[in-house]
């Protein structure tokens, strides 16, 4: 899209920012917010255009940003860890590919809150030696059991993430497995 026809589309839709083709299903998408402590949920049709989604968005067409590009040349996106300001809080956000059987049709964006990790974490720690840190696909922390940490590097990620197998290994500080 030219930067002109652009503008022109984003005017348009300035107020609702979403097509919202199917109320059934924002309501459906709505209701899974609270129950899996997602943030938002953002469905796009396959020009990139804001089909269905559950909280105003910044903008009505998606396609120009890099996630969107990303999923739909790949079929996805890695997780990463981001504080939005759009929802007021640390989500980690995923963007996949919609298929209707062999025909790409759309990328849907999820951005998953931590409020039930970071719970689960600091009271499973229980005042204990035991460190567990959740790091999203770039290596920094999203959660950890030991306070707020979040954003830091995890030192030697690239260690961690070259070690092989499936066995359970333990990480003994910034540069070496055991």
């Amino acid at each position: 899209l030219t930067p002109d026809v652009l503008t022109g589309i984003e005017a348009r839709f300035k107020a609702t920012r979403s097509l919202q083709v199917d109320d059934a299903t924002k309501d459906y998408l709505k209701g899974l917010l609270p129950k899996l402590d997602i943030a938002e949920v953002m469905l796009t049709d396959q020009y990139g255009y804001n089909a269905v989604t559950t909280s105003p968005s910044s903008d009505f067409v998606q396609s120009d940003e890099g996630w969107w590009q990303t999923a739909w040349a790949s079929g996805g996106t890695t997780a990463q860890a981001t504080a939005d300001a759009a929802v007021q809080r640390v989500v980690v956000e995923l963007a996949g590919i919609v298929k209707d059987g062999s025909d790409k049709v759309g990328v849907v964006k999820v951005k998953f809150g931590l409020s039930a990790v970071d719970s689960v974490l600091s009271q499973g720690s229980g005042g204990s030696a035991l460190r567990v840190e959740l790091v999203d696909s770039t290596g920094k922390i999203i959660a950890t059991s030991t306070g707020n940490q979040r954003f830091k590097p995890l030192g030697a990620f690239s260690t961690i993430v070259g070690h092989s197998g499936n066995a359970v290994f333990n990480y003994a500080g910034d540069t070496e497995l055991q």
